[in-house]
């Protein structure tokens, strides 16, 4: 996991499009959300971080973290990417990192204002 695909800028997230080559603007609740839907609780605690996390300033003092690693689980030939979410108020949760991309560009692209 080399690519830096959730770009921390002053105005809050980019998040860069590889088809395109373009960095959208994203929406940090959108980000909370999307692991609200499809992150689940570590059953241990996760291997050490390959890359360095993303900070998230999420309101009212609080803050979040979005870091990834690699496991490998049960039956898998192969370790799988993972991101997980590490918020100050919650308890971790963590999910396949294609699945949390794949669903942060579409909410991007979908914010993005409409070309006639």
């Amino acid at each position: 996991m080399t690519t830096k695909w959730l770009v921390e800028v002053e105005a809050g997230l980019l998040l860069r499009d590889d088809e395109t080559g373009v960095e959208l603007p994203l929406w940090i609740p959108a980000v909370v959300a999307v692991f609200d839907r499809y992150g689940k609780p570590l059953a241990a605690a996760p291997p050490p971080p390959s890359d360095p996390a993303v900070e998230l300033p999420l309101g009212e003092g609080r803050r979040g973290r979005v870091r990834a690693f690699r496991f490998r689980g049960y039956g898998d030939v192969e370790l799988t990417d993972y991101l997980l979410l590490e918020r100050d108020d919650t308890e971790p949760v963590a999910a396949p990192a294609p699945l949390v991309a794949a669903a942060l560009l579409h909410l991007a692209r979908a914010a993005q204002p409409r070309t006639s």
